[in-house]
Order: structure tokens, then C-alpha cells, then sequence
């Protein structure tokens, strides 16, 4: 079991949402380290340290993960809010629509004339650069329309049946 899981399964029962981070992301990343910093009072605690402390918590431990659950879903509801406004605010404009069908379009375009059209000395690096920038143009335009993945939807739904 990697270290993560440790102290995921040591902090499930105080912080649902924040263990579920924890998974998710790499060993020594900023939400570790916060769990570091409430419990040990510093982020640079060794991992195996934290998880030492987590597995028999104090009740001085106990409240700052609360703390710290508390503080983590009221940031992660404002966030999915924004996102839920800023794709409200978009509804029945055209702007947006017209935004995404050019980058979408521009992608697939910029990959067929690289697929079938020799470019001129000195523009295939500028062409790879521009298709590298559309990817991640229409990765956004596909996560803003279509949502981010089924992930962060029942990380919503989790978020609404709280508040």
C-alpha cells in the first residue's frame, strides 16, 4: 500500500472529501502537506511521520482535520459554482459557440494539413507548437461543454447532497 492510501484510509472517517484527494494526487503534493501542517504543524513532516500521527489521532488532530474538511468542500462547491455560472453565463450566446467550433476546427485543420501537405523549411516546429496549443485549446472547449470528467460530476453531486 503506498503511501497515500495510508493516509487516506487513516483520515476517511474525520475527512471523506480531503481522503479522496489525498488519492488523487502524487505523494508529497499541497493537499499532504496541509494534512501535514494541521495535524504536525509542519508541511515538511516526513510522510511516514504523518501517517504514524494519523493512525492514532489526538483530539487536537481530529478538529483540525474537521477544520481542514470543512475548509476543502466549501472550496471545492465555490469552484464547481463558478464553473455552473460561467456555463450559465455562456447559454444562448454566440460568442462562445463560434470560440470553440474555430479552435475545434483549427485543430483538426492544423493536424490534416500536417497530414497531407509538406510544410515549407522552418514551419513544421512552428506548426507541432501551434497543434500542441490547440490540443490543449480542445481539451478546455470539451471539458467546458461536456464537463470535466464523471469524476468531478459526482464530486458535485457529493457536494450538493452536503449543503
Amino acid at each position: 500500500m503506498n503511501i497515500g492510501q495510508t493516509i487516506s484510509n487513516a483520515i476517511r472517517q474525520h475527512a471523506p472529501t480531503v481522503a479522496g484527494a489525498v488519492l488523487s494526487e502524487l505523494p508529497g503534493g499541497k493537499i499532504i502537506r496541509e494534512v501535514s501542517r494541521q495535524v504536525l504543524g509542519r508541511e515538511d513532516a516526513p510522510e511516514a511521520v504523518l501517517a504514524d500521527a494519523l493512525r492514532n489521532p489526538t483530539p487536537e488532530a481530529m478538529q483540525a482535520l474537521r477544520a481542514l474538511e470543512a475548509e476543502y468542500t466549501a472550496r471545492l462547491r465555490v469552484e464547481a459554482e463558478d464553473r455552473a455560472d460561467a456555463r450559465r453565463a455562456a447559454q444562448g450566446e454566440l460568442f462562445p459557440v463560434i470560440l470553440a467550433s474555430a479552435i475545434i476546427l483549427g485543430f483538426f485543420g492544423v493536424l490534416a494539413a500536417m497530414m497531407f501537405v509538406e510544410p515549407p523549411e522552418g514551419v513544421r516546429e512552428v506548426l507541432l507548437t501551434l497543434t500542441g496549443l490547440l490540443g490543449g485549446a480542445v481539451s478546455s472547449v470539451v471539458a467546458f461543454y461536456f464537463g470535466s470528467s464523471s469524476g468531478s460530476k459526482a464530486k458535485t453531486a457529493i457536494l450538493g447532497r452536503k449543503g
